[in-house]
């Protein structure tokens, strides 16, 4: 096609994967056929595309309402819970697990300081899930991090079944997050159920909390 030099095919631009273009308006703008990561197809100006106004077919809008809607009551739930969690250990130097993050320099991301940023890279945890840094040094970041299999984290990494004072913090995060029973965790861990109480009441490999 002449004039053709602006070859959008193949781009990405937010959740919308172009597939080709389907035609010009009056006004000359070209319109493309994208592929939205939920399934959907939907026809999208190249200029909407390009300066950001468009990101999804109308998924990610509907999403972002949700997030923002967010209420007290809903405010426990696991996805908002697990948000809070690390951000409270970045963050708030009262927290008890601050020493062991923002101390040592782990932050999150300027976009997660609000759920609505957090919930728009990471959607709903998935059953079963718990937020993962595939670098265990890098920050809390959409590059970052994953929703991954607790078990598997843990057993791919060193000492999974002996238990330390890292794995007591693992176990008190867990517990404090609350997505598994003290049974699931003492299984994951080959800890008797009795000492993950005891660790969860700091009885065993005792924190100094201040």
């Amino acid at each position: 096609m002449r004039g053709f030099c602006n070859n959008l095919i193949g781009q990405r631009f937010g959740r919308l994967l172009v597939l080709e273009l389907v035609g010009i308006d009056k006004w000359y703008n070209r319109k493309w056929l994208c592929q939205c990561d939920c399934g959907e197809e939907v026809i999208v100006l190249g200029s909407h595309l390009k300066n950001g106004n468009t990101k999804s077919c109308t998924c990610l809008a509907r999403e972002l309402s949700a997030a923002r809607l967010l209420t007290h009551g809903q405010s426990r739930k696991t996805t908002y819970r697990i948000w809070d969690g690390l951000r409270r250990r970045c963050d708030d130097p009262k927290n008890p697990g601050y020493k062991w993050y923002g101390a040592k320099g782990i932050s999150v991301c300027d976009k997660w300081q609000k759920f609505a940023g957090f919930f728009e890279d990471m959607g709903v945890r998935p059953s079963g899930l718990t937020i993962e840094r595939k670098d265990s040094k890098g920050d809390y970041e959409k590059e970052n991090c994953e929703w991954a299999t607790i078990t598997k984290n843990l057993r791919n990494r060193p000492g999974y079944v002996k238990l330390s004072m890292e794995k007591a913090r693992e176990i008190r995060n867990l517990l404090s997050v609350g997505i598994m029973s003290q049974r699931a965790i003492g299984r994951m861990f080959n800890v008797a159920r009795s000492n993950i109480r005891q660790i969860r009441l700091n009885k065993l490999w005792k924190e100094n909390f201040v």
